[in-house]
């Protein structure tokens, strides 16, 4: 078998060093004589659909190019994947770009131009018409039946015994002198981290 320099062998990434002092490079410290810059345009609804997307004037000087869901691949993905094992077990539920704006801040359109000023400034110039649906901010209001579909295959996500055998033994026959029920919330939140 061929012998490679880096494909198949191990190799140290200690980097401590360069990063507590500095000097390590991250993608957002590179820059290039013809750099293009990218800029998301954030949905300002909970839940609803574009009825209308105006991007007429965000083609400004220094524009390149403008995305919305009518230029866009409608093809789903889910990016909370993290192992190939789970392909089989997750749902594809999420567009680079969709008509559909399911949580506030949710991108509805990217400009791709000459610096970051005029990506933002093309943004802000892109008009967006919504049909507002009631949100539904508790898994019960999800649940009830003829509520908004969050997804096209529904709001509740198959249950695990759908997909997993895992065994915790007989919860309804447990005895006790006290049971516990509680509900916990949490805020919005992505579990990959941004690099820096």
């Amino acid at each position: 078998m061929e012998e490679f320099r880096y494909v198949g062998q191990e190799m140290g990434n200690d980097l401590a060093y360069g990063k507590v002092t500095g000097q390590v490079k991250y993608c957002s410290d590179l820059r290039s004589f013809d750099m293009l810059y990218m800029k998301y345009k954030p949905g300002e609804i909970a839940h609803g659909m574009i009825s209308s997307i105006d991007t007429t004037e965000a083609w400004i000087p220094g524009v390149h190019a403008v995305y919305t869901f009518e230029n866009t691949p409608d093809q789903v993905f889910d990016r909370g994947r993290v192992s190939a094992s789970e392909v089989a077990t997750s749902q594809n539920q999420e567009r680079l770009f969709d008509r559909h704006i399911r949580f506030y801040g949710e991108r509805v359109a990217a400009v791709v131009a000459e610096s970051k000023e005029i990506a933002e400034e093309a943004c802000r110039r892109i008009r967006v018409v919504y049909e507002e649906l009631p949100p539904m901010l508790t898994m019960e209001e999800a649940k009830k039946p003829g509520a908004p579909a969050l997804h096209e295959a529904g709001n509740v996500y198959p249950s695990a015994e759908e997909n997993y055998v895992s065994e915790y033994g007989d919860y309804e026959s447990a005895k006790g002198d006290l049971v516990f029920h509680t509900h916990s919330h949490v805020g919005r939140m992505t579990h990959l981290s941004m690099e820096t």
